[in-house]
C-alpha cells in the first residue's frame, strides 16, 4: 500500500475510534475483562455494560457492598465517575419481602448510581406447566410497584427497565407473556418503564422482525418506550481455534451420525472463532439499526453455561478470542449515529448491508451474506470459491470486522467477492466499506 493510502487508513482508524462511550451499544458483564485482557484498557470508556446484582445482596444490606463480597460495586463507582453508562440488573428472590427488596432498590441506586435499573430477568422463563402464571405476574408487579417507587425517590432521572424477555415464545401471540404482564400493569394503575428489553439468541435474520413484533405489542398498550435487545448473542457455543485438531479426532456421541466430535458440535450450531467475529459484527450492526440498543451477551464464558462458551473472551484460559477485536471496532464505528438503514438480504439477492453515517461525517456500509438454510446444511467452500460480488466505488477502503484492511483505494471502481456463510448460525464475513 502506498504511504499516503497507509497514513489515510490510520488517521480514518483514530477518527472512529475517538469520541466518548457509545451509549446504544454494549457489552454484558465488560468489565470482568478490564483486568484479564492486556488490550482491556481500550475498552473501559468504549460504551455501555451490565452489571449483575445477586439476589444474595437484599438480606446482607450494607455490608454486602464490601469490595471483599461484591467486587462489581467497586467497578460501577469506577465506572460512574468516568461517565461510562451502565445497567444494574437487579435479580428477585421470592423468599425476600417487598420491602426488602424497595430497600435493596434505593441501595443499589444510592451506592452504584447506574444510569438504568433493570427489575428482574427473563421473568416468562417460568412459563412451564404446572406454574401458576397469574401468581408469578402479580408477585412481580408487587416487587415493581416498590422497587419503582424507591428507585425514583432515590435519583429522578435514573431509568427503570422492565425484565428483559427471554428468548422464548412470540410477541405477537394473543397470549404473550409481556402482553399479561402489560396488561396487568395497566389494570393496577402502575407507572411503565422507562425501558422494554428482549434477549435474542440466533442469527441476525430473524431479529428485525422480533424487535418490529415487540414495538407492536408495547404500542397495543400505549407505550412508546425504548426498546433494547439486552442480550444478544449466539445459540449454541465457539469452538477455540486450538481444539480443532483434538476433536476432529475424537469419536462422535452419535457415531453413526457424525465422524468425529469437531463435526458433531458443528452439526450442532457450534461455531468456529471467525464465525462467532463476524456473527457479533452483524449482531451490532442490525441492532443498531432496528433496536434503540443492544447489549452483546457476554464479556467472559458465563459460568454457570461453561457447556456452551459464548463469551468474547476464554472464561478458562483468559484468552481474547477475535470477536473481541470485532466487538470493539464495530462498537466504535457505530457510535454517535446521525442515520442507520439495515436492508435485509432478501432484498439484494442474499446480501444484508447496513448503511451509517455518523454525526462527526464519517460514513460506512457493511455487507454480508445471509446465512445457509439450516434446512440444507452446506460444507464450506474449498479453497478459491466465490460468493456473491459488489463493486467498491473509487477512492475506497474495504477492512474486515476487526478493522483489518482488505482493500485500499483505487481510482477505478473494484469488484470483490463476499464470502459465503459456512454454518447456519451466522452470515458469511463481514466486509465494510469506508
Amino acid at each position: 500500500m502506498a504511504p499516503s493510502a497507509d497514513l489515510a487508513w490510520r488517521l480514518l482508524i483514530e477518527q472512529m475510534m475517538a469520541g466518548g462511550p457509545n451509549h446504544r451499544l454494549g457489552l454484558v458483564q465488560a468489565h470482568h475483562i478490564f483486568a484479564r485482557v492486556g488490550s482491556a484498557h481500550q475498552f473501559v470508556r468504549s460504551g455501555l455494560l451490565r452489571v449483575r446484582i445477586p439476589a444474595n445482596l437484599i438480606r446482607l444490606g450494607d455490608d454486602g457492598w464490601r469490595q471483599d463480597r461484591f467486587p462489581d460495586g467497586w467497578w460501577m463507582e469506577r465506572l460512574h465517575h468516568l461517565g461510562v453508562p451502565f445497567k444494574a440488573v437487579v435479580e428477585l428472590w421470592p423468599r425476600f419481602t417487598n420491602e426488602q427488596h424497595a430497600a435493596h432498590a434505593a441501595r443499589v441506586v444510592r451506592r452504584g448510581k447506574p444510569n438504568v435499573v433493570i427489575i428482574g430477568n427473563e421473568l416468562n422463563a417460568v412459563e412451564q406447566p404446572g406454574i401458576d402464571i397469574a401468581a408469578e405476574i402479580e408477585r412481580y408487579l408487587d416487587r415493581y410497584e416498590v422497587m419503582y417507587a424507591a428507585i425514583k425517590r432515590e435519583s429522578a432521572e435514573t431509568r427503570v427497565q422492565l425484565y428483559g424477555e427471554a428468548y422464548y415464545g412470540q410477541p405477537r401471540s394473543r397470549t404473550a407473556f409481556l402482553r399479561l404482564v402489560l396488561a396487568a400493569l395497566r389494570r393496577r394503575g402502575l407507572p411503565p418503564p422507562d425501558i422494554a428489553g428482549l434477549h435474542y439468541y440466533d442469527n441476525v435474520e430473524g431479529l428485525p422482525d422480533r424487535v418490529a413484533g415487540y414495538r407492536e405489542l408495547l404500542a397495543d398498550y400505549g407505550l412508546r418506550v425504548a426498546l433494547f435487545v439486552e442480550e444478544l448473542g449466539i445459540r449454541q457455543g465457539v469452538v477455540d481455534r486450538w481444539e480443532e485438531d483434538r476433536l476432529a479426532r475424537q469419536p462422535a456421541w452419535e457415531p453413526d451420525e457424525h465422524p468425529n466430535r469437531l463435526a458433531e458440535l458443528r452439526a450442532h450450531g457450534w461455531m468456529t472463532e471467525a464465525e462467532q467475529a463476524d456473527a457479533v459484527a452483524q449482531h451490532l450492526a442490525t441492532a443498531a439499526a432496528v433496536a434503540d440498543g443492544a447489549q452483546v451477551f457476554c464479556a467472559v464464558d458465563f459460568d454457570a453455561e461453561q457447556q456452551w462458551r459464548r463469551g468474547l473472551v476464554s472464561g478458562i484460559y483468559d484468552r481474547s478470542r477475535p470477536a473481541l477485536g470485532a466487538f470493539r471496532f464495530v462498537q466504535r464505528l457505530l457510535n454517535d449515529l446521525e442515520e442507520v438503514r439495515f436492508e435485509r438480504a432478501a432484498e439484494h439477492e442474499g446480501v444484508n448491508r447496513v448503511m451509517v453515517t455518523r454525526r462527526d461525517g464519517l460514513s460506512a456500509t457493511m455487507y454480508w451474506r445471509a446465512p445457509v438454510d439450516p434446512l440444507t446444511p452446506q460444507p464450506p467452500l474449498p479453497q478459491g470459491e466465490r460468493g456473491s460480488s459488489i463493486v467498491v466505488p473509487p477512492y475506497t477502503f474495504v477492512c474486515d470486522a476487526r478493522g483489518e484492511l482488505r482493500l485500499a483505494p483505487q481510482a477505478q471502481p473494484q469488484r470483490i467477492e463476499l464470502p459465503a456463510a459456512t454454518t447456519s448460525e451466522a452470515g458469511g464475513a463481514v466486509r465494510i466499506l469506508f
